[in-house]
């Protein structure tokens, strides 16, 4: 007869629906479900190929370009490209020919192209009348760009993608697994647009869910974990009335158990999971113990009895013969709120004699019972047992006292003896029924299953996530013990914001793209992206921009924050907001060509500055690095006019001289650049003007345009060439005019981010550099493994790179010592003079200075704006990278090396 908590079934475990969601959001959070896919989707109508790409530092590749070269080269015998990795391989056979030739060559009808997907953690739900499968919706933002030539879809949409599942028992060589997957051809998958840029037709619905159907059905391998042991069965049921999904699992018989048995499960209130057990789980290991132990004792004394009479005495003997039967273990709701267990253990005592007299009374045989009550303790996931009340034995009124005393003096040592004997066995054998250990490394090998390939070398390793389980109240009943429980994942990492320049766009109208910004565990809902002028846009269909703010001809800046909900990693479960403030990317200005006559070192060019944005007139510019304006040598294109302005100590008040010129010359047809070189004196007078480009290192600048009076302008057309001049005052009609007749006409803005290669984890160009210990001779940044350190680039004339090593060093002294770590200040292309000086000034052991002349360390690291601070672990792989000053403060957070997920500014990456 079934159970009525468990059915066939030896335990049944419930998770309510929030459980199952936040296990689902903690493997997103693990990227065992991914938050962004590339895919290079190549659909006819009858067949396909669905390959998803990545880069080998992990996250999806956001270059399109970088797809195709993946798929071709999965048409190859020979390797992927180093840096790419084909995550996804296409089980189903490619057609002989072309999707275009099998289609009679009608390239409308064939649907190829690069799909772009971030995705949100996925959310279950149970359909009202199912029990055997569950639909699982993920939230999906989609950035679609087809062949040419091929059948277009919307370029975005947004919704999400609906998958129903099912999870089964399979037997495999190594034994029974348990799989999640999509199975076969009853499972469903289907996108479901909430957004889409252009209408979505029917037949475009169709393509979608077909090429879905390819790549979940046919390319992503399932989920597998080995059923745990000790297990025969294990079956899933869903449970839609109580929002639940049960686990059964049966551990003692062979038969063929039925989830119809299992009606109902016990899921109250709060409840994140319940364990109900079958009664006769814990009853007979407990009473089979008890019998075990009391099976031994001795059942028969001889007491020997002397008489005193008058005339002498008389011996005899009574033989008392107890008899335990067998112990029995009861499972009431009644006695304590929350039940109790009943140990009852009969027992029988017959009399015999020898040579008694007559007038002495025969002893009269009777049975009593000895019972103790038990409760439980939880301590986490672990169960104890522990006796309530006091020892009961009960012993018939009509007994006498002259045996009933020592009969339950008797029973008292009994039970004590069998309890000390056997109870860490049977706290054992309940903790080992009821316990959570077992339920939890299951979750946690499902969580966490093992890859099918090793991680290529340097790349991401995914993080393992380990549940905890934890019971809050148990509930013992006449069919088995229930009990009540929480499920929590660990907190929640910070959000992460990246974004690159979409290279669908055209190079002179950039737009941005956020595919790899998340939040782990939790699906963004808006993005906000600013631009220099200070407009914010936000949008909630697309993780890419549409018609961007165009950028001004100065340095500046594309910062994006987002908001997002996501579910609470401990508690209830409930979803939470999640707030990003904006982080910030400097955009490097237009580009000047060299027409210099003598080679000049990159070095030794004149550079421009960054300043603090959003100043106000009113407020002297801020320094906070130097970046170089020149385009590399041999570049053509992209190049733009510079005018070059030297003001004297009148003109320097007036900002806007060169933007009003440029604007009445009436020349739109190309960029210019326009760029104002105060005297050191005159810096402070000098005042931010949008879309002006400043530079402090006047010596450089006169140098290279042979300026020796002030005030004066420059004009170079995109090749560098100087095409005009003029010294002394100028009139704002006058510069227009000149303007007008010399720019030349193909100018070109192509802004660029300011940033190194390098995301947050991964690994560090090594380099040689030379020990203070000459007798160490080269050492290599490797051989700081195992010391965190911070690689400072920057150059003698930028004054912000000075001030930030010393901050460093400021901030860092106390916790550098500590750790052992060190700071390498490599100097970006200087002087062996600067280079001398700055090790001279250096704390010998903790700060290290290395030269690099020709810019090598530099190139690797992708440095191009001074100062820029390169952190990294102990293990050389990057922490964290900030470009420009950095204030101690900043800093502070940082040598810590402990996330601050508080509000805080904007940062510059």
């Amino acid at each position: 007869m079934a159970n009525e908590l468990t059915g066939d079934y030896d335990v049944v475990t419930a998770f309510s629906l929030g459980a199952v969601n936040r296990i689902l959001a903690a493997m997103h959070r693990g990227k065992r479900l991914p938050h962004a896919m590339s895919l290079s989707v190549d659909v006819a109508i009858l067949d396909g190929i669905v390959i998803g790409v990545e880069e080998r530092r992990g996250g999806a590749t956001s270059d399109p370009l970088r797809v195709k070269q993946a798929v071709h080269a999965a048409g190859k015998t020979g390797p992927l490209p180093a840096e790419l990795i084909r995550t996804v391989d296409p089980v189903v056979n490619p057609p002989a020919k072309s999707a275009a030739a099998a289609v009679g060559n009608s390239l409308t009808t064939v649907h190829v192209g690069v799909a772009q997907l971030q995705l949100g953690p996925p959310i279950m739900r149970i359909a009202p009348n199912r029990t055997d499968r569950a639909e699982i919706r993920t939230p999906a933002r989609i950035h679609y760009r087809p062949d040419n030539q091929t059948k277009p879809l919307p370029a975005f949409m947004r919704g999400d993608l609906v998958t129903s599942f099912g999870v089964k028992q399979v037997a495999s060589p190594t034994g029974p697994n348990i799989t999640v997957d999509v199975t076969g051809s009853s499972g469903s998958v289907h996108f479901d647009p909430l957004f889409a840029s252009e209408t979505l037709d029917i037949d475009q619905q169709k393509f979608i869910n077909k090429a879905l159907t390819f790549s979940l059905q046919r390319s992503f391998h399932p989920s597998s974990s080995p059923l745990p042991a000790g297990l025969r069965q294990m079956h899933f049921k869903a449970f839609p009335a109580k929002d639940a999904v049960a686990v059964m699992m049966t551990v003692t018989t062979a038969n063929q158990p039925s989830p119809n048995s299992v009606p109902t499960v016990v899921l109250d209130g709060q409840d994140q999971f319940a364990l109900a057990v079958n009664g006769s789980s814990i009853t007979k290991p407990f009473a089979d113990a008890v019998n075990g132990a009391v099976s031994h004792l001795p059942q028969r004394t001889d007491t020997k009895v002397v008489i005193d009479y008058l005339f002498g005495t008389h011996t005899f003997h009574i033989f008392t013969t107890v008899r335990v039967r067998t112990a029995t273990v009861q499972l009431l709701a009644t006695g304590a709120p929350t039940g109790q267990i009943l140990l009852t253990v009969p027992v029988g005592v017959r009399f015999g004699w020898k040579d008694k007299p007559f007038f002495i009374p025969d002893p009269v045989n009777f049975n009593f019972t000895i019972a103790q009550a038990f409760t439980l303790t939880l301590d986490g996931r672990k169960v104890g047992l522990q006796p309530l009340g006091d020892l009961v034995i009960d012993i018939p009124d009509f007994v006498p006292d002259r045996e009933a005393d020592p009969a339950r003096e008797q029973a008292r040592t009994l039970f004590d003896k069998a309890w000390a004997s056997q109870q860490d066995a049977i706290q054992k054998e309940v903790n080992k029924a009821l316990s959570a250990d077992g339920l939890q490394s299951f979750l946690t090998s499902m969580m966490n299953p093992k890859p099918s390939q090793s991680p290529p070398p340097g790349g991401p390793v995914p993080e393992r996530i380990e549940p905890q389980l934890r019971y809050t109240r148990f509930a013992i009943r006449p069919a088995g013990i229930i009990l009540h429980g929480t499920l929590t994942v660990p907190p929640w990492p910070a959000p992460h914001v990246e974004y690159d320049k979409d290279l669908w766009a055209p190079a002179d109208k950039p737009e941005y793209r956020a595919l790899n910004s998340w939040i782990p565990g939790g699906t963004i809902q808006h993005f906000a992206w600013k631009y220099s002028s200070s407009l914010i846009v936000t949008d909630r269909d697309r993780f890419v921009t549409v018609n961007a703010s165009a950028l001004s001809t100065g340095i500046n800046r594309v910062c994006l924050g987002f908001t997002g909900s996501r579910i609470t990693a401990a508690g209830p479960v409930v979803f939470e907001t999640v707030n990003v403030p904006s982080v910030c990317t400097w955009t490097g200005g237009p580009y000047a060509g060299w027409a210099g006559q003598v080679a000049v070192r990159d070095a030794d060019r004149p550079h421009v500055m960054v300043h603090q944005p959003g100043q106000t007139p009113d407020q002297p510019l801020e320094v906070l690095g130097h970046i170089s304006p020149w385009a590399q040598d041999g570049t053509k294109g992209g190049t733009a006019n510079f005018v070059v302005h030297f003001p004297d100590d009148r003109s320097v008040r007036e900002f806007d001289l060169l933007p009003r010129a440029l604007e009445r010359s009436g020349r739109a047809d190309t960029v210019t650049a326009m760029l104002c070189v105060p005297t050191p004196e005159q810096l402070s007078r000098v005042r931010a003007v949008e879309g002006m480009l400043y530079a402090d290192d006047a010596a450089g600048w006169e140098k290279h345009l042979g300026i020796r009076e002030r005030p004066a302008t420059v004009v170079l057309d995109p090749n560098g060439k100087e095409v005009w001049r003029h010294h002394g005052d100028i009139a704002s009609e006058q510069l227009a005019q000149a303007l007008r007749k010399h720019l030349a006409p193909d100018g070109r803005l192509f802004p660029q981010f300011v940033q190194t290669p390098f995301r947050i984890g991964s690994p560090s160009p090594n380099f040689v550099f030379d020990s203070a210990d000459a007798a160490a001779g080269k050492l290599t940044l490797r051989s700081l493994k195992g010391r965190p350190a911070a690689l400072v680039f920057l150059r003698e004339l930028s004054a912000p790179s000075l001030e930030t090593l010393q901050n460093l060093r400021k901030t860092a002294a106390a916790r550098l010592e500590e750790s052992g770590s060190a700071i390498v200040v490599i100097v970006d292309g200087e002087h062996c003079e600067f280079v001398h000086k700055l090790a001279a000034d250096s704390d010998a052991g903790r700060v290290v200075t290395v030269a690099d002349p020709d810019r090598r360390i530099a190139k690797a690291y992708g440095v191009s704006l001074w100062p820029t601070v390169v952190f990294l672990d102990p293990s050389g792989l990057v922490q964290d990278i900030r470009l420009g000053l950095v204030s101690t403060e900043e800093l502070a957070p940082v040598v810590a090396s402990q996330p601050d997920e508080t509000d805080e500014p904007e940062k510059e990456y």
